[in-house]
């Protein structure tokens, strides 16, 4: 009888540590030719990383296009569709499906070759929650829902590179969000009046025009 209680104590601890797993994401590196996106499990087991979607967007401004990811020992990605256009946005889906049983308890790097300039992110906006797109970030485990968090990194969303190939221009954005218009000059922000203002969500800024300073 100890013994059977002692089995039934050890399953239910189990099942409890695989009822904690989730699995956050994050766009952990970008360059002009190659981004990293990168799954990070919060608990160890042995499973089946069974099903990987998520959608990478960028300013449709930007001419960016992406390979399929390098080869991972536990699941193979590739482009899923075609590349998508949105609001002054474009959106291209990822997805994969594994079959292999494996140790799933570290950092799973999924490598993308890309080209073209600009900054990319992880889409999570509505676009890709509509049924026809079906690009919203999405893992299982073992056939399981094991969605975790899109982290956000101030090194995945920087705008260094878009700086420094508009370095010595004057750039008006427009805000979709508060529908404002704002002018970036020497990497400072101004309204139309003139006043210095804090943008807290650059990356959602759409680029309306450049004008070279005299």
């Amino acid at each position: 009888m100890k013994t059977l209680i002692t089995v039934i104590a050890a399953c239910l601890i189990s099942l409890q540590l695989v009822g904690q797993q989730v699995v956050n994401v994050e766009l952990t590196s970008q360059t002009k030719s190659n981004c990293q996106v990168t799954l990070y499990p919060t608990a160890a087991e042995t499973s089946v990383l069974s099903n990987v979607v998520f959608t990478l967007k960028w300013r449709s401004s930007k001419n960016i296009t992406f390979n399929n990811p390098s080869a991972n020992n536990l699941i193979a990605i590739t482009k899923s569709g075609p590349v998508r256009s949105e609001g002054g946005w474009k959106y291209q889906t990822f997805s994969g499906t594994g079959m292999q049983v494996g140790e799933i308890d570290q950092p799973i790097v999924i490598d993308i070759a890309r080209s073209g300039k600009g900054v990319i992110s992880i889409a999570s906006d509505p676009f890709v929650e509509q049924q026809s797109v079906n690009g919203r970030y999405f893992v299982s485990i073992g056939g399981r829902d094991v969605t975790g968090d899109l982290l956000s990194s101030a090194k995945s969303l920087t705008l260094e590179e878009d700086d420094q190939e508009e370095n010595g221009s004057v750039i008006l954005y427009f805000d979709p969000l508060s529908r404002q218009f704002y002018v970036k000059r020497l990497n400072e922000f101004y309204n139309l009046v003139g006043q210095r203002v804090a943008i807290p969500n650059v990356a959602e800024l759409l680029v309306v025009r450049k004008s070279d300073l005299q």
